[in-house]
């Protein structure tokens, strides 16, 4: 069975830590970065892709796709997509829409985007704890889980995920990357 865990907002200073967490229990997971954070950040970002993660493109500054004109949302991930690629040496290959707003439009201009299963709002000042919760309570094979290691995540994202690592190995989950 597998179960990718995927982090929103990032690179930030969250980051080493949640990348910390993954590298200790062997498991692999997703980035969506936003473009403006990688300067400042780009030897974590390294780190990102180094240890075997996928780094995909989460628009540059946060801006909801769908309010967007298309040539805005082509900026926004082309952007990001050039600021990976200096820093990576690769171009992402997957998305996803800040907010998770998409619409056909959307879809059409930017190609599929990855949205996600379970969504425990760790970014909204919640608890380990609840975060663990929601997690477990939401794991299945093929589940896509949305967490976050920038802008509004803290540092009960970080405990939250040196927990539920074992927890969801212990369940026979292997942590993969998209």
């Amino acid at each position: 069975m597998k179960l990718y865990l995927t982090f929103d907002d990032g690179p930030s200073r969250l980051t080493p830590s949640v990348l910390d967490a993954l590298a200790a229990q062997g498991a692999r997971a997703s980035f969506f970065v936003l473009g403006e954070h990688v300067a400042g950040n780009e030897e974590t970002l390294r780190r990102t892709a180094a240890e075997g993660h996928t780094v995909g493109n989460h628009g540059w500054s946060h801006r909801r796709f769908t309010e967007l004109a298309d040539d805005e949302i082509r900026a926004e991930l082309e952007r990001t997509a050039a600021a990976v690629e200096q820093v990576t040496g690769a171009r992402p290959h997957l998305w996803r829409p800040p907010h998770g707003d998409t619409d056909p439009r959307v879809d059409a201009v930017a190609g599929e985007p990855v949205l996600w299963d379970v969504d425990p709002l760790d970014w909204t000042g919640i608890s380990a704890v609840e975060i663990v919760a929601t997690v477990l309570a939401g794991a299945r094979d093929g589940a896509i889980v949305d967490l976050h290691d920038g802008r509004r995540a803290g540092q009960a994202t970080v405990d939250a995920v040196i927990e539920l690592l074992p927890a969801l190995q212990a369940r026979g989950f292997e942590l993969a990357a998209l």
